[in-house]
């Protein structure tokens, strides 16, 4: 499908892209208009053309019209028109008397345009018969559709995180993705149908359905904290999709090999700074890494009879909670001790050694102003670093498969396991009451699957 003024570039995404009337060149910034219409769907990109070429039409008009109007100048006396009229720009509903003032002298303009032709005035085109300014009126009069992205906005306000800057991104990455697929569509709008198009539009690009997953539960989120605070009655199109074959392309953790897990404790105490003891912690505590970047100093503990770090809710990030003691009823929080060992304890000392006075958190670096930890991007950091130091199939989530191995591989009992790595009970015997095991006990087993490395 052929579209005038627009370009489908590699990624499949149409770019619109227009020059400028060689007779305007001179009173406006740029030769050629270049909008990213950030969609691959030809019809959504039809319609946005349209629409733009609607509005520089309208603003080359008014250029030619008056010498000394500027490019915004219909829009912004449009503005004025409205509001002078006691109207609001892109409102639901407007007060019919002052609507009805408004558009008389409009329709006025029609009827003597049209003369006694009745298809003429059908089908007329208000720049036909209206000046600029009065076609940008009628465009602010339209009803503003609200889209994902202004869903986005409704669903942080009301979000008990959404003030996190991990919040935000994971929703409009989410987004972002969908539009691409399907297109910038009014949330009232999207259907089932588009579900299905996203998931095998993804499907057809490679994507993992895991990935795919976790975007469509970002978006149906999204759509149903919109949909309650605008106290809305519309189905969730994003709930219950199914993915076919899901979980079949997922790739198991890749455990360190021993001769692998020794070189990677030494390059960090080699490199020894801040970053190389995020990692190190991970090596030797299994925890993730959301858990490490969001700790405390107060939670590294060095001066008790064992040494040991506290993962548990803060002020810069929660921990991923275990449900499974009450069967998933209630919200259990998560607080467990972990000895610290080997190249842990080791990271441990130096980033005390190395905290600034005042120093709040472990891994300043990597907690945001507004106070809570950025564990995107210490992530994203950690692992391309991993990879370059020639760990090309690995992760730093793989240090967790690394050590529940080690422990399983060394007797520890996985009851001893589960309560180190803070991991899921699996069975009804797992479950796990009371404090637990005491320090010494963790120490002991830890100690024999880390070692010194």
């Amino acid at each position: 499908m052929a579209i005038r003024y627009t370009e489908q570039r590699d990624n499949g995404l149409f770019y619109y892209q227009r020059a400028v009337p060689t007779d305007l060149r001179n009173r406006l910034p740029t030769k050629i208009i270049k909008v990213p219409l950030g969609t691959a769907d030809p019809a959504v990109a039809l319609k946005k053309v349209k629409l733009l070429n609607a509005k520089h039409e309208r603003q080359w008009d008014l250029l030619r019209a008056d010498p000394n109007a500027s490019a915004e100048a219909a829009e912004v006396q449009a503005l004025h028109l409205l509001l002078e009229h006691g109207l609001t720009p892109h409102a639901p509903t407007q007060d019919e008397a002052a609507l009805d003032a408004l558009l008389r002298p409009f329709e006025a303009a029609r009827e003597a345009y049209a003369g006694d032709c009745d298809e003429t005035y059908r089908q007329a085109d208000p720049r036909s018969y209206l000046g600029p300014v009065e076609v940008a009126a009628l465009d602010l009069l339209k009803p503003k559709k609200d889209k994902l992205k202004d869903a986005l906005e409704v669903y942080l306000r009301a979000h008990q995180k959404g003030d996190s800057e991990d919040r935000r991104k994971s929703a409009e990455g989410a987004i972002a993705v969908f539009v691409a697929a399907v297109g910038d569509k009014p949330v009232r709008d999207i259907r089932r149908e588009h579900v299905r198009i996203f998931i095998e539009h993804e499907a057809a690009r490679g994507r993992k359905t895991g990935t795919t997953r976790r975007y469509l539960n970002e978006l149906r989120a999204v759509f149903s904290k919109y949909v309650l605070e605008k106290e809305l009655h519309l189905p969730n199109p994003f709930e219950k999709p199914t993915i076919k074959n899901e979980g079949e392309d997922a790739e198991e953790g890749r455990p360190l090999s021993d001769a692998d897990w020794s070189r990677l404790a030494g390059i960090c105490r080699t490199v020894d700074d801040s970053a190389r003891w995020a990692i190190a912690l991970q090596m030797g505590t299994g925890a993730r890494i959301g858990e490490v970047v969001g700790l405390t100093l107060a939670e590294v503990i060095l001066d008790a009879p064992i040494p040991y770090v506290v993962f548990t809710k803060n002020s810069a990030r929660g921990i991923k909670t275990d449900k499974a003691a009450t069967n998933g009823r209630r919200k259990k929080d998560s607080f467990r001790g972990v000895p610290l060992v080997g190249v842990a304890l080791w990271a441990a000392k130096r980033i005390h050694e190395a905290a600034a006075p005042g120093q709040a958190f472990a891994f300043p670096q990597y907690v945001g102003e507004d106070g809570k930890a950025k564990n995107g991007s210490a992530s994203a950091t950690l692992n391309k670093w991993i990879k370059a130091q020639g760990f090309e199939e690995h992760t730093s989530h793989d240090f967790r498969h690394t050590l529940r191995d080690r422990l399983r591989n060394t007797g520890c009992p996985a009851e001893v396991a589960l309560e180190i790595g803070g991991w899921a009970k699996e069975f009804v015997g797992d479950k796990v009451y009371g404090d637990g095991h005491t320090l010494s006990i963790r120490q002991k087993h830890l100690q024999a699957a880390v070692g010194e490395s």
